[in-house]
């Protein structure tokens, strides 16, 4: 064991990193949305579990 933490695979700035969180985060929003517009529940869907 050594004293220093290999290096990230893939290292990028936090600036980077928080551009790309938001953009994700947008996307999951934009996913809930539409999964809240759609939400059309077949009847007895509680009923197969």
């Amino acid at each position: 064991m050594t004293d220093k933490d290999p290096p990230p695979a893939n290292p990028i700035s936090d600036e980077e990193f928080a551009k790309r969180d938001a953009r994700l985060t947008e996307k999951l929003d934009d996913l809930e949305k539409e999964a809240l517009e759609k939400k059309p529940k077949p009847p007895g869907v509680g009923a197969m579990f």
